[in-house]
């Protein structure tokens, strides 16, 4: 139970990290 959960909130994480990449990069090109 608890394993699926840590694998969720990694995936999540990774996403989130992502997407504030994917921000910062949107940025500087602008």
């Amino acid at each position: 139970m608890m394993d699926g959960f840590w694998i969720l909130f990694v995936k999540v994480m990774q996403l989130h990290i992502y997407f504030i990449n994917q921000d910062i990069v949107y940025c500087a090109i602008r």
